[in-house]
């Protein structure tokens, strides 16, 4: 039973974390399934469990601020026209909501409006990168990843 992929206007870069989890719950399903059919009682490793609020997940995993992932995006995987906004991606492209929202509401409203300003003019530029050839996967860069939630940093800011 796959699970249906999520895509925006054909941009799938901002989908790509949710779209990697699908895959891995389709394989465990597949797995699961043959398991079922051969009489094997093991369930398979990635299936996940937990279903949590996001506050309780947050405290369970410590998913603050000061927990976030140190970025260093490497410059030659990032096109020219959005090398400025690689400090930027390297601050808000934060893959993980719980922490991004985090960073967002400890962080200054003035440098949020700045972080918008510099960033919204581009938003075309980096869903047309990231729908590139890359952007079926099935890996994808940390620039990718970066640079897609960055764009949903900008959004949330809203």
């Amino acid at each position: 039973m796959p699970f249906k992929r999520a895509n925006y206007d054909g941009f799938s870069g901002v989908c790509q974390e949710t779209n990697r989890v699908l895959d891995s719950l389709d394989k465990s399903y597949n797995n699961s399934t043959m398991k079922q059919n051969s009489g094997a009682s093991e369930e398979p490793e990635h299936i996940l469990h937990e279903v949590a609020s996001g506050q309780e997940l947050r405290e369970k995993y410590g998913l603050y601020a000061e927990n976030r992932p140190e970025l260093h995006l490497d410059v030659a995987k990032v096109p020219a026209q959005l090398y400025h906004l690689i400090p930027w991606a390297e601050k808000f492209g934060i893959s993980d909501d719980l922490i991004r929202a985090d960073v967002l509401e400890q962080t200054p409203s003035q440098e949020l409006a700045k972080m918008k300003a510099a960033v919204d003019p581009y938003i075309g530029k980096i869903f047309e990168w990231l729908a590139g050839p890359e952007s079926g996967g099935p890996d994808y860069s940390d620039e990718d990843i970066a640079f897609s939630s960055l764009a949903e940093a900008v959004e949330e800011c809203d």
